[in-house]
């Protein structure tokens, strides 16, 4: 295997499930002073490492990867946040009967990315959705 190739055999989805396991196992900050990027970045605010530690959570227990099982509770901007933890950049959003596509590709990898599902809804009486901006 040259350089940072990924082999095919590995699945985006284990990949994910494992890292928010190890998160979800030592906590933020030992998370953070093991990786590479140093992720989460404790100035990203307590607010938005709780954020990522609910999104870690449902992906350990297997939310987040399908329409089926969307994150729910969570931001958008905090599942970029939770998905650059992991190591995926942001791309772009899509909006499917009340269900964001999130898209990522990842940062040292290259090749196909991975698609990251979130619940949206709508803010009682305003006709406005939950922050669709990343």
């Amino acid at each position: 295997m040259q350089g940072s190739e990924m082999p095919e055999y590995v699945q985006w989805s284990e990949y994910v499930r494992t890292k928010a396991e190890l998160f979800n196992h030592v906590g933020a900050a030992r998370y953070a002073a093991g990786d590479a990027f140093r992720y989460p970045l404790g100035a990203w605010g307590d607010e938005t490492l709780a954020a990522i530690a609910r999104g870690m959570a449902q992906i350990a227990d297997g939310a987040g990867l399908s329409r089926e099982r969307p994150l729910d509770g969570l931001r958008l901007s905090e599942v970029v946040a939770l998905a650059q933890t992991l190591h995926f950049a942001f791309v772009m959003q899509a909006n499917c009967n009340g269900v964001d596509e999130v898209h990522l590709r990842h940062l040292v990898n290259p090749g196909p990315g991975l698609t990251m599902f979130l619940a949206v809804h709508a803010i009682a009486g305003s006709g406005a959705f939950e922050d669709l901006d990343p």
